[in-house]
């Protein structure tokens, strides 16, 4: 009887968890919602320019094949930046490429910042 009480509370905790996570979904940032598309078609245009498979790109990064699948389609929604550097290692490309535009904006500000006048007093 306690054992089925307790699978009976575990099956009910992850019915609620999963319905936090689809609500924490359909909540996300907007531009977080973007850049993880974003980074999704840059890892698929990568991938297929190297003329790599999902399959074995994942081998080579030691990760699963569905979760490089579910970046490439958009469903990174726990993406870490570990995980596009590896990526990215794993493809032969310059770290930041698969963040595309975001990392764009990031070296035009860290540009303009070392060509801005000195703050240092």
């Amino acid at each position: 009887m306690v054992a089925k009480s307790k699978a009976s509370q575990e099956k009910k905790y992850r019915r609620k968890m999963m319905a936090v996570v689809k609500y924490a979904r359909r909540r996300m940032e907007p531009d977080a919602q973007r850049l993880i598309r974003q980074v999704g078609k840059n890892l698929r245009r990568a991938r297929q320019n190297a003329g790599v498979t999902q399959r074995s790109l994942a081998k080579i990064a030691g990760l699963a094949q569905c979760q490089i699948s579910r970046i490439e389609n958009g469903y990174g929604g726990n993406l870490k930046i570990r995980t596009i550097l590896v990526l990215e290692f794993a493809l032969g490309i310059e770290p930041g490429s698969l963040l595309g535009e975001l990392n764009e904006r990031a070296d035009a500000v860290s540009k303009s910042d070392e060509g801005g006048p000195d703050h240092t007093g």
